[in-house]
């Protein structure tokens, strides 16, 4: 079944081979995949075959054949055909620290102390709503928060970042 946003590449390989094959097509798509054992009658060595059909509902067809002759060739030629993906940020994919309502940003040096007392490498702590004024977006309560750029410019100091949960939902992003 097609999914939004899904991209109909297949790969195939076996030993000493591999081929890719990239179907560009803006119509929804299907692709089904049929795995057959083989028949013990047969005059063949090959013990089983994938088959697949490939199921476009309207447009031009542009089938783009990958040859190889392994899979790092078959991916640096898929990639020079449609860019290659770009790095995320490193503090992306490293350890980040959430948890429901630091109650104050002296509550959220606290825990960046103990990281480093205990030795925990985290790169982002994230706030909930709790931090902010009346629960309104972009604002910082001025009785807990009242000092959050100091609070920011600490944790950056070390290379460490402050996100927001309701900034997330604001955007409509999710965790």
């Amino acid at each position: 079944m097609t999914l939004y946003g899904s991209i109909p590449f297949m790969q195939a390989q076996k030993k000493g081979s591999t081929v890719g094959v990239f179907w560009l097509s803006a119509a929804e798509t299907w692709v089904d995949v049929i795995k057959t054992k083989q028949n013990p009658h047969a005059l063949t060595t090959e013990k089983a075959s994938t088959q697949t059909h490939w199921i476009s509902e309207s447009g031009l067809l542009d089938v783009f054949v990958l040859p190889g002759p392994d899979a790092a060739s078959v991916y640096r030629q898929y990639g020079e055909l449609t860019g290659f993906t770009t790095l995320p940020a490193m503090f992306s994919i490293a350890y980040h620290q959430c948890r429901w309502n630091y109650v104050s940003q002296d509550d959220v040096k606290d825990v960046d102390r103990k990281f480093d007392k205990f030795d925990i490498p985290y790169d982002v702590i994230w706030l909930d709503i709790e931090h902010t004024d009346g629960k309104k977006y972009f604002t910082w309560d001025p009785l807990t928060f009242n000092k959050p750029e100091s609070m920011q410019k600490t944790l950056a100091k070390r290379d460490r970042k402050v996100f927001s949960l309701p900034l997330l939902a604001y955007l409509g992003a999710s965790v």
